[in-house]
């Protein structure tokens, strides 16, 4: 076999190593946490309340809740509950999201033509990082035929613990601050989010592993030095 011969083979030999240390080396990284799988999970409800309800007007007030962000999430989208079984009414419905402190972070319109997910609407927002250890507040501005719901079971999505329900009476969208106690919980039901996963945070096993891989790959792609030959010279 000559010199041509013998080079295009190793070629082909390390091009065939290098893409199985590749494969090899995504699978570790993702189960160390360094890379997130392929497939992402759909956006979840933030708060998902599963009743019994009762109802009231809430006409002129913003309801909604406190959390606090126990890992990071991306914020997706914001909306309003529109009762069980029921549609959401023509009209236009604000919708708030702020730090503990006021900030406000984002804000929707939302409306009838937005999609709907477990009674609520939702109107899709830039994604907005929540920040593990944060507290956060949500709220839409009632009436126009909405009612407030509160009261009954709930879960929350991971990455997010509840704190207390969240009203305030105002003729625009405001930060709610006031909390009537447990017996209103999870409520005031009124504004909510949309929520995914934010990307995950190195391990220090993954990063071990990624330098691990890092040095293997690095030697088994160095060209092999060649020997002269009498079929050289």
């Amino acid at each position: 076999m000559d010199i041509g011969s013998r080079s295009k083979s190793f070629t082909l030999r390390l091009q065939t190593i290098q893409r199985t240390f590749g494969n090899v080396l995504r699978l570790l990284l993702v189960a160390a946490g360094v890379l997130a799988p392929l497939q992402l999970s759909a956006d979840s409800l933030a708060l998902n309340p599963t009743g019994p309800f009762q109802s009231y007007d809430g006409s002129g007030e913003i309801d909604g809740f406190a959390f606090t962000a126990t890992s990071g999430v991306d914020v997706t989208g914001l909306g309003i509950f529109a009762g069980p079984s029921m549609t959401l009414p023509a009209g236009n419905f604000n919708v708030g999201l702020w730090t503990d402190s006021g900030t406000l972070l984002a804000s929707a319109i939302v409306t009838s033509g937005d999609p709907s997910q477990d009674s609520f609407y939702f109107h899709s927002i830039t994604p907005t990082l929540l920040t593990a250890g944060q507290n956060y507040v949500v709220g839409a501005q009632m009436g126009g035929g909405v009612q407030t719901w509160f009261g009954g079971a709930y879960t929350m999505a991971d990455g997010l613990q509840y704190v207390g329900s969240r009203w305030i009476t105002g003729a625009s969208l405001i930060m709610p601050t006031d909390y009537d106690g447990v017996s209103s919980d999870p409520g005031y039901i009124g504004g909510n989010l949309l929520v995914g996963s934010a990307t995950p945070e190195p391990s220090s096993t993954g990063l071990m592993v990624l330098g691990l891989f890092a040095v293997v790959a690095g030697v088994v792609g160095r060209p092999r030095k060649r020997h002269a030959t009498a079929e050289s010279r």
